[in-house]
């Protein structure tokens, strides 16, 4: 699935949203990614965004196929409604994407 232009656009502004947020460079944007927590927030700001390619996730988490990548999807859909802490932390993120977009 290729990415449109107006998605690549949203999803460039994801990016430095997060790395915004988390008070990091661009550069240092995989770096984080390990943490699954931070990487939850990725997945579910892309769906909600509508803008999530599998050849663009691969730009920023490595070793990630399209099972895995609905997967991590579906787990931070399920961890969104479980851990009130990682919760707030979306939403808080989500509210900055919403002044942004």
């Amino acid at each position: 699935m290729s990415i449109g232009y107006y998605s690549q656009e949203r999803y460039e502004k994801i990016i430095n949203i997060i790395c915004g947020y988390k008070g990091i460079e661009r550069e240092e944007l995989k770096k984080i990614m390990k943490d699954i927590h931070s990487r939850y927030i990725f997945f579910l700001l892309l769906k909600k965004y509508k803008c999530y390619s599998l050849e663009k996730v691969k730009d920023v988490i490595d070793n990630i196929s399209d099972r895995s990548f609905r997967n991590n999807v579906k787990k931070a859909e399920a961890k969104f409604f479980t851990n009130k802490q990682f919760r707030d932390e979306y939403l808080e993120i989500e509210q900055i994407a919403k002044k942004i977009t």
